[in-house]
């Protein structure tokens, strides 16, 4: 009989251990910062990023060299939350104006068939808001609306619910949107850098709003990265990074990844130049 007790307690012992490990792998309940995939990269929460105001029109200025950009308060993309596959180094600062928000990204090159960069806005901060304007590597802009009736929340596990209702609506048209791209080589290192500059007057009216300081918008940064499948000739596979981590794919669906945005005063201390992180 006690044999019997004992290997019964010894079985029940396993299945605690084990449920506890399958536990740890899945996340706990409504945590947005836990890596629920097996292989995947640590997770960390959402950053609060900076952007300092500026008193001249800065969209045609180069990140690289221009004073002002240099000044800016410069960041590093992240992989994504799901796996460990990326892009090559990645920055990015952000700048505004009375009219406008200006988004540099500076990009090491890579062999890619299409090379993108996204910049997702929530002006609203509601979650139910969100505005997707994307650049690559050749020029080519769009941008795409997605709105909901209530923002989209993670599911038990942790992952994003993707069959959030989410009504989208591409190609929109945003009166002087403009991108500004530059090719350049840095100490052997081929980069390729672009300036957004997005007019928050001219978006959509629920997204509509005037730059100002001490404001608190919600921002993403995402490049994705088109290549040759490495297991099939035949295939095309996407890498992609980020300012703040985000299942690949799912940035629509997680307003509660994105990071957060202060628009600072005149007054702010300005960061030290960056000069050497390309």
């Amino acid at each position: 009989m006690c044999k019997t007790i004992r290997g019964i307690l010894t079985a029940l012992l396993a299945l605690i251990i084990i449920a506890g490990s399958l536990a740890q792998l899945s996340g706990c309940k409504g945590n947005t910062t836990s890596a629920a995939l097996p292989g995947a990269t640590p997770v960390v929460p959402p950053p609060t990023v900076s952007a300092y105001p500026v008193a001249t029109d800065i969209r045609q200025a180069d990140p690289l060299q221009d004073p002002t950009w240099l000044h800016a308060q410069w960041f590093t993309f992240l992989p994504p939350i799901n796996t460990t596959l990326s892009t090559p180094t990645t920055h990015a600062a952000i700048l505004y104006d009375a009219a406008n928000l200006y988004v540099a990204v500076v990009s090491r090159r890579t062999p890619a068939v299409h090379d993108t960069i996204s910049l997702f806005i929530d002006t609203t901060c509601s979650g139910k808001q969100l505005l997707e304007v994307s650049c690559d590597s050749l020029g080519k802009t769009d941008a795409t609306w997605y709105h909901s009736a209530m923002a989209a929340a993670p599911k038990d596990d942790g992952t994003p619910n993707l069959a959030h209702p989410l009504s989208t609506i591409p190609e929109l048209p945003i009166p002087g949107l403009s991108t500004n791209l530059r090719s350049a080589n840095i100490n052997g290192t081929d980069l390729w850098t672009v300036v957004l500059t997005i007019p928050t007057k001219m978006l959509p009216q629920a997204l509509r709003t005037s730059p100002s300081a001490d404001a608190h918008w919600k921002v993403n940064l995402i490049r994705t990265l088109t290549v040759p499948s490495a297991t099939d000739a035949n295939s095309l596979e996407y890498r992609q990074s980020n300012l703040s981590q985000v299942f690949q794919g799912a940035q629509p669906v997680s307003p509660y990844r994105l990071a957060d945005l202060r628009l600072l005063p005149p007054t702010a201390t300005l960061p030290t130049p960056n000069t050497n992180h390309w």
